[in-house]
């Protein structure tokens, strides 16, 4: 499955308003961990169609991830029905 680009216009439908559980790879070009970790995520949405992964870049949308975790470089959050229901770094 591929990864959507989360921003502004389609966080509400692509994340809070979806059916499926969310994996939000919070991400920056700085980022080294970021970086390392990409395919990672890249390889999670081939083997799991089931869940929905976006990917948001914190210096392209600055004010979203501040909406949901104060230090968002290199952590996923799973929101499940509009809920955070666990993070991970």
């Amino acid at each position: 499955m591929a990864i959507t680009t989360i921003n502004q216009e389609n966080f509400e439908t692509k994340v809070t308003q979806s059916s499926a559980p969310v994996l939000l790879d919070f991400w920056a070009a700085w980022c080294g961990p970021c970086t390392m970790l990409s395919p990672v995520v890249e390889e999670l949405a081939q083997e799991h169609p089931e869940i929905s992964f976006g990917k948001v870049n914190v210096d392209e949308v600055p004010e979203l991830p501040d909406l949901r975790h104060p230090h968002p470089a290199a952590v996923q959050r799973r929101p499940a029905g509009g809920h955070v229901r666990g993070r991970e770094v």
